[in-house]
């Protein structure tokens, strides 16, 4: 009858909402599924079988199929909630019979077995007393009997330090002042030179290096200007020439494009501002040559700081890791790096719970490495640290 046939339908629509109904009250149970209803068609037929122009007789459900799809993995408070990413089944144990579940939610009973809220025991490869697998498979089970402590050997870490840091106080000498001891007399032949007195600037690591200015008289009332460095013995010539038809220098100042260099390669340019306007000028008398080159002022720079671990602009970088004494007490190991005033070169300073542990000196371990950034010292570890952390 139609009547019946449309009721099949809306017996079927019915058994669907309930499905989907199942799976919306669902959504937060661990390890659930959705289902899926799978409809089939209800053909007519007869006692000579099913005629060509036969009605059917509406619908019914063939199967409510499961769908194993990967769900949405999370992240819980718990230690022990697992989630099983891709195809498989946690094994469980009930009572002697063996079943399977996607839901992951497992605590610790009080016999110490890893087990679901329905008291199933959770299964896997069971290890010896070395921790070495045995290929046995077992309920797995915590061990909560004392375990004698181990102080900590070893530590590993995994470091990126920058070599383009700045030493931590340390800062180069960029600003010089000529004074008016500086004589640049026109009687001075063409092509002469007037080396001045040597003076210390700082370099990029705020280390003291030797270097001068140099006067040479280029043409009439022309003077060029370089900087020496006597460590590497690299000239620099001025921005610009001086020009002495006035009565002052002009420019009034000039600079320099210093490069400091070492046995381990050239830092970066140091831009020398230099102001020339104080050098006093002699005009062409005949009289003979009077110029002199004094020392200039040096205006700036400084040294490298002490290190001090409570003040973070004394180093570059600092990390910190729990170890453990012989009694099994956690102590807080903290390990700093700073550049130092040579180049490729790092210092390290370490301290447990606030007390330094890797020495008294002023200075801590060195570690140095290649222009390729490769550590060559020292090799492969730094020098063991043994200390008394207290407490007996």
């Amino acid at each position: 009858m139609p009547f019946r046939t449309a009721l099949s339908g809306l017996n079927a629509a019915s058994a669907e909402l309930r499905v989907i109904g199942n799976n919306v009250a669902n959504a937060s149970t661990t390890g659930f599924k959705k289902s899926r209803v799978e409809f089939a068609d209800i053909f007519a037929s007869s006692g000579l079988g099913a005629a060509a122009n036969a009605i059917g007789s509406g619908v019914k459900i063939s199967s409510v199929s499961q769908q194993f799809s990967q769900g949405n993995i999370g992240f819980t408070d718990n230690n022990l909630d697992l989630a099983v990413s891709g195809q498989g089944m946690f094994v469980l144990d009930d009572n002697g019979v063996r079943v399977y579940s996607r839901a992951g939610a497992f605590g610790v009973d009080r016999n110490g077995f890893v087990s679901n809220s329905q008291g199933q025991v959770l299964q896997g490869d069971i290890a010896d007393s070395n921790g070495n697998l045995t290929n046995t498979t077992g309920s797995l089970q915590l061990d909560f009997s004392n375990i004698s402590p181990q102080a900590t050997t070893g530590a590993e870490m995994a470091l990126n330090l920058n070599s383009s840091l700045a030493v931590p106080g340390a800062t180069p000498s960029s600003s010089l002042t000529v004074p008016n001891s500086t004589i640049l007399d026109e009687d001075a032949t063409i092509s002469s030179t007037v080396v001045g007195t040597a003076f210390n600037m700082r370099d990029n690591y705020g280390v003291e290096r030797s270097v001068q200015l140099e006067y040479t008289r280029a043409a009439a009332n022309e003077w060029s200007v370089i900087l020496r460095d006597n460590v590497s013995g690299n000239t620099f010539p001025a921005s610009s020439t001086i020009d002495t038809s006035g009565t002052s220098a002009s420019p009034s100042s000039v600079s320099f494009n210093w490069v400091p260099e070492t046995a381990t390669g050239a830092q970066d340019p140091v831009v020398v501002s230099t102001s020339v306007a104080g050098i006093t000028l002699v005009a062409a008398a005949s009289n003979g040559d009077s110029s002199a080159a004094t020392a200039p002022t040096v205006n700036n720079g400084s040294a490298q700081v002490a290190f001090n671990e409570t003040d973070a602009s004394t180093y570059n970088n600092s990390t910190s890791m729990t170890i453990f004494d012989s009694q099994g007490t956690a102590h807080l190991l903290t390990t700093y790096f700073r550049k130092t005033n040579q180049a490729n070169e790092w210092e390290v300073f370490t301290f447990s719970d606030g007390i330094r542990v890797d020495g008294t000196g002023a200075s801590g371990q060195q570690m140095q490495f290649n222009t390729n950034g490769q550590l060559t010292v020292p090799t492969g570890t730094l020098p063991t640290l043994t200390f008394d952390p207290g407490g007996g």
